[in-house]
């Protein structure tokens, strides 16, 4: 089956109450055979923070129910939705998350039990940065990968503080920039299916404690998609 690679011009309001009209790339790779190529759109200016808007920042409780209604409407898509178009909502969804938390990148991987070839299935880009090549590859994430099999959660608000333990995890995410990364288990009943990401390019991001909840359902929701 080819790989596909979806394009994606989403509108959404983030953390900060502010509006965001961001061209971006999102990919499915339904395959362990190599990474997605990805086709760039053109970059979009990054969101206004309310500051620059000049506008008093939400509430706590207007943010968490404008979460509470993104992830109710990521799911209600999810019962009409032919199979055929499971994957591309999969990676807007992603997409929307990052977007309205505030994040560079979202992705979900799966795991299949072979070294080198537990797969970033799919994966939301924000306009202006590289692709990722979508290979969660055991070699250089080995640290992590085996956490998160182990059905922890590995939240990462600097990645300079990964034990010595996670030295090649600590290169790899240098590589590609990462300055700050959170990660949660998929679960299918009591089996790991796989992980989901938020991740922050370039410069450090705070874990989002104030959503536990909504990020619990949405990786529900996500897990029982795959």
């Amino acid at each position: 089956m080819p790989n596909l690679t979806v394009q994606s011009k989403e509108s959404s309001v983030d953390v900060n109450g502010a509006q965001s009209d961001n061209s971006a790339v999102v990919q499915h790779n339904p395959t362990s055979s190599g990474p997605t190529s990805v086709s760039r759109v053109e970059d979009a200016p990054r969101q206004r923070s309310i500051k620059q808007l000049g506008v008093a920042r939400p509430s706590l409780l207007r943010q968490r129910l404008e979460l509470q209604r993104l992830v109710g409407e990521i799911s209600t898509k999810f019962i009409n939705l032919p199979a055929e178009g499971i994957n591309q909502h999969i990676c807007e969804a992603l997409g929307q998350l990052a977007q309205f938390l505030g994040f560079d990148r979202a992705a979900i991987n799966k795991f299949s039990g072979q070294r080198d070839a537990s797969p970033v299935t799919h994966i939301w880009t924000a306009a202006g940065l590289p692709s990722f090549a979508p290979i969660f590859a055991e070699d250089n994430l080995p640290w992590l990968t085996k956490r998160l099999a182990q059905g922890h959660e590995v939240h990462l608000p600097d990645v300079d503080t990964l034990p010595p333990a996670a030295q090649k995890d600590r290169e790899t995410c240098q590589r590609y920039d990462v300055q700050s990364a959170y990660h949660w288990p998929l679960r299918a009943g009591t089996d790991v299916i796989g992980s989901w990401a938020l991740i922050s390019i370039g410069e450090k991001r705070p874990f989002p404690d104030k959503f536990p909840e909504g990020l619990q359902l949405f990786g529900q929701i996500m897990a029982s998609a795959l």
